[in-house]
């Protein structure tokens, strides 16, 4: 997810390096100090905030064979890839329209 990666950092930077960026093993090997610290500070805070709201976001994405997913702003779609969907994709990041035939 983008920002993750920074959000964690900022917990603890040296053991999010010895932690091979695992963000688990961060959050479980972090001293209860370290993560205090990043809960009072609200930067800290809401970049976690907005990356648990990615997460539910995409969890709660149709997933499967058939689902056709909206393309993320600032995210291009990859050439040769176009939908495959029983669906009229609009392509230009608004979802799926469904298929009127």
């Amino acid at each position: 997810m983008p920002g993750g990666a920074r959000t964690f950092a900022a917990i603890d930077p040296d053991r999010w390096e010895r932690c091979g960026a695992n963000p688990v093993r961060l959050l479980l090997e972090a001293p209860a100090a370290a993560l205090r610290r990043a809960a009072a500070t609200p930067e800290v805070v809401r970049a976690a905030e907005d990356l648990a709201a990615d997460l539910r976001a995409d969890k709660a994405r149709p997933s499967g064979p058939f689902a056709c997913t909206p393309r993320r702003r600032g995210v291009p779609l990859r050439r040769g890839s176009p939908c495959t969907a029983p669906c009229r994709c609009t392509r230009a990041g608004s979802g799926c329209s469904p298929a009127t035939s």
